[in-house]
């Protein structure tokens, strides 16, 4: 076939010039892109406007479509400018949680089959109940707002790792880092898209005797979650857990210090996905796993898309030397 004619491909050719999360970013970008517009227009038919139902959907989509074409700009100037290099190994990182939030959002236009009862079933088997409501009787306005302010950490306390190892001049370590998460979100994506499931705040919302209360924190962390029950189904795996996991264990291993300063606030998240109703506590569970696997694997993948690069690279320069 001409496509894998190396003399007369251009895609190949433009393939081995991207590193794996490169590869990935323009992989999910196109099904990603179909998804926000097909769900935009939806609601758009039902009467919401465009992209007020998804709030800046449309916004992430048009930032991703801006970034991804300059990475091979930024290729071709990473290996003389340290500037250059850490912008290549940001833009990834930054695609892959634009393409997340809109994913999260849209998961119901890929699949509508919602097995959140899977999950809750599961940790009532396992505790003999379901923790988001055992954990009622402990409500209090000023711990309501201590866990809301964890849970909004989330995002600050994944980027302090890699930020700090660039400023450390630890480039190699902050790619890794950066690497292994990208390729654990977008592992977390697909799992998302096969096993939809509605949080606990919205499956079993009736069956809460207490109402949240608490301040400014969980008005705001509300605010940042507001998705409607038709929509949110992006619980299992709990990509807060695999993350903030594998943010101890890269701090662990590069920054011992900053590991200690951030243990606390992973505890303090882990606790406040099932006290602010995000997750079933097996969506934990799952996530930790998620986040082992990624840290085993991603580097493998990663060894073996480089070998396929070389590889084709080499049959690029003697088809070119013909």
């Amino acid at each position: 076939m001409k496509f894998f004619d190396w003399g007369q491909s251009w895609i190949l050719r433009k393939i081995s010039e991207l590193r794996l999360e490169e590869f990935i970013a323009y992989f999910f970008f196109i099904p990603c892109l179909a998804i926000t517009l097909r769900a935009n227009f939806h609601f758009w038919l039902e009467g919401y406007g465009l992209g007020r139902k998804i709030i800046g959907g449309l916004w992430r989509i048009a930032i991703v479509a801006i970034l991804i074409p300059l990475i091979p700009y930024l290729s071709k100037r990473s290996h003389r400018s340290r500037f250059y290099s850490v912008m290549r190994n940001s833009i990834p990182f930054v695609t892959a949680l634009a393409i997340y939030t809109n994913l999260h959002d849209t998961i119901h236009f890929v699949n509508p089959h919602d097995v959140a009862d899977w999950f809750l079933n599961a940790d009532i088997w396992i505790f003999g109940v379901e923790p988001t409501l055992w954990v009622q009787q402990f409500y209090k306005p000023w711990l309501t707002e201590i866990f809301s302010l964890f849970y909004a950490l989330y995002l600050p306390l994944i980027i302090l790792l890699p930020v700090t190892l660039y400023i450390q001049k630890k480039d190699l370590q902050a790619r890794e880092t950066l690497v292994t998460i990208v390729i654990c979100f977008y592992w977390g994506y697909v799992l998302y898209i096969l096993f939809p499931t509605m949080p606990p705040r919205l499956w079993i919302a009736d069956q809460y005797t207490h109402h949240l209360e608490g301040g400014l924190l969980l008005s705001t962390q509300k605010g940042m979650v507001s998705i409607t029950p038709s929509s949110s189904r992006a619980a299992f795996p709990s990509l807060h857990a695999a993350i903030t996991l594998l943010s101890l264990i890269f701090s662990w291993r590069f920054a011992r210090k900053l590991f200690w300063f951030l243990l606390p606030f992973a505890i303090g998240l882990h606790l406040a996905t099932v006290y602010l109703r995000h997750h079933y506590v097996v969506d934990l569970l799952a996530g930790w796993v998620l986040g082992i696997l990624a840290y085993r694997y991603a580097p493998v993948w990663e060894q073996t898309w480089e070998k396929l690069r070389q590889r084709l690279k080499s049959k690029y320069y003697k088809h070119s030397m013909l």
